[in-house]
C-alpha cells in the first residue's frame, strides 16, 4: 500500500492506496476528538493487506484546543450532539462528493466509518448521505453513539432510519465492554433503536476501554468482505 497525501473539501487528508492502478472501492473513516486521519493509517495497514481497498482518512476542521482536531464543537456536559453533529454534515458531503468524483466510484462501492465522534458523524451524515440519488454502501461505527438526543429533529431522523432500513444500508457497530468516555449502553441502545426499525446491524462487543482492538479491526475486515 502506498501512502497519499491531498486536500479534499479543505480538508487534510492522507490515504491509502493499493500499489496496482484500479477501480477499488473506498472506505473513509472519520478520526474522533481531539484526533487526527494520520492516526489511523494503522487500521488501513492491518485490513488493507491484501489490497483489495482504498482508504481515506481526513482531518477534521475543528480545533482542540491542547489537542488536534474535531468535527464539531463538543458540550462538556455531552449534549446537543444531534444539533451539533448536523452543522458538520454540509462539510462530509463536500468532502464524500469530492472523494466519489477524484476515485471515479459510485456511492454503493463506498464504505463510512468513524470512531467516537467521527462515528457520530458517520451516523448523522452516512445515513443521510445520497450521490445521485444511491445510498453509501454501508457504516462503521467504533466506541460511538447515534445522535438522537434533539426532540425537535427525531421525528426527521425517525423517517431517515426508516429509509435506510427500506435500502437494506448495513450497519457495523463496535463497542468496548468498560469504555468510560462512552458507555457500551450507547453502543447497545443505537443498535436496539437501528435493528427495531429493520436495518440490518451486526453489533460486535468485545473487552476494552475506548480504543480500536484487533478484534474490531478482524471484524471490520470481515464485514467489509461481505458488503463490497
Amino acid at each position: 500500500m502506498e501512502t497519499v497525501r491531498f486536500e479534499a473539501a479543505g480538508l487534510k487528508c492522507v490515504a491509502l492506496e493499493p500499489t496496482k492502478p484500479g477501480d477499488y472501492p473506498l472506505v473513509v473513516i472519520l478520526h474522533g476528538w481531539g484526533d487526527w486521519g494520520e492516526s489511523y493509517l494503522d487500521i488501513g495497514e492491518v485490513i488493507g493487506q491484501g489490497e483489495r481497498y482504498r482508504f481515506v482518512f481526513p482531518t477534521g476542521s475543528v480545533p482542540v484546543p491542547g489537542a488536534l482536531f474535531g468535527w464539531f464543537n463538543l458540550d462538556m456536559n455531552f449534549r446537543d450532539f444531534a444539533k451539533r453533529a448536523s452543522k458538520a454534515r454540509p462539510l462530509l458531503n463536500s468532502l464524500l462528493n469530492e472523494l466519489l468524483e477524484r476515485y471515479n466510484l459510485p456511492a454503493s462501492k463506498v464504505v463510512l466509518g468513524g470512531f467516537s465522534q467521527g462515528g457520530m458523524l458517520t451516523f448523522e451524515g452516512g445515513l443521510r448521505y445520497r450521490h445521485n440519488n444511491e445510498p453509501l454502501a454501508g457504516l462503521i461505527a467504533l466506541s460511538s453513539l447515534l445522535p438522537a438526543d434533539d426532540p425537535q429533529s427525531l421525528p426527521e431522523l425517525e423517517k431517515v432510519i426508516a429509509e435506510a432500513a427500506q435500502l437494506k444500508m448495513p450497519v457495523l457497530i463496535a463497542h468496548g465492554t468498560y469504555d468510560q468516555v462512552i458507555p457500551v449502553q450507547a453502543g447497545r441502545a443505537s443498535e436496539i433503536t437501528l435493528k427495531h426499525a429493520g436495518v440490518p446491524v451486526t453489533y460486535f462487543e468485545f473487552p476494552g476501554y475506548h480504543q480500536i482492538s484487533l478484534e474490531e479491526l478482524n471484524e471490520i475486515e470481515s464485514f467489509l468482505s461481505r458488503i463490497l
